[in-house]
């Protein structure tokens, strides 16, 4: 099957789009929380970045967990998906994505 290379897309069609993402992370016994997707520059609609939680992160620490998550994502979602995903940033607290969230919204 031929896939168009989609140009642009939002934050909801993106989020739809990595369900498969979650349904193997929970797979592979790396369960997610909460996931969401942020535009990496309000208004450009072709570069966003997740956050997410994750218990498992504490134990497993932020670097390898990243580098974890974006080896299954590359593995669980299609390339047109995954060329908008250009950052990710875990934790087990909600209290550190929150802060995250304020800072890159200025």
């Amino acid at each position: 099957m031929v896939t168009q290379k989609l140009e642009t897309t939002t934050t909801e069609q993106l989020e739809n789009q990595l369900k498969p993402f979650v349904t193997e992370c929970e797979r592979r016994g790396y369960p997610i929380s909460n996931l969401c997707v942020h535009e990496s520059i309000p208004g450009v609609y072709n570069s966003f970045y997740l956050t997410m939680i994750a218990d498992w992160v504490r134990d497993t620490g932020r670097v390898d967990a990243i580098l974890l998550l974006f080896g299954i994502l590359r593995e669980s979602t299609p390339q047109d998906v995954n060329q908008f995903i250009h950052g990710v940033v875990t934790d087990y607290s909600q209290d550190m994505l929150e802060t995250i969230d304020v800072l890159s919204n200025g």
